[in-house]
């Protein structure tokens, strides 16, 4: 983009690069920008949630106030067959 500034009665281009993606065990973010007036930075950030507990530690991208870890083992009692899910 162009940018006219007032102070030093001067015109500068900016440019801005920017992504992001997310897996099942993060969110992720980056841009980079620079200037011909010298300026310019970078940003990144990563987010993930850790579930830590006695069987081990479970990762996430998904934030919440609380989590529920469902254990599924396949039942050796019965003659029925179904199909078991670990999700909601």
């Amino acid at each position: 983009s162009n940018t006219y500034d007032r102070q030093q009665d001067d015109m500068y281009q900016d440019a801005l690069l920017a992504t992001s993606g997310t897996t099942k065990y993060a969110r992720m973010n980056a841009s980079a920008h620079t200037s011909t007036n010298g300026t310019s930075g970078i940003n990144a950030g990563l987010s993930s949630t850790q579930i830590v507990t006695t069987d081990g530690v479970y990762i996430t991208d998904k934030a919440a106030t609380s989590y529920t870890l469902v254990d599924i083992h396949q039942s050796q009692n019965t003659e029925q067959t179904f199909d078991e899910k670990g999700y909601f």
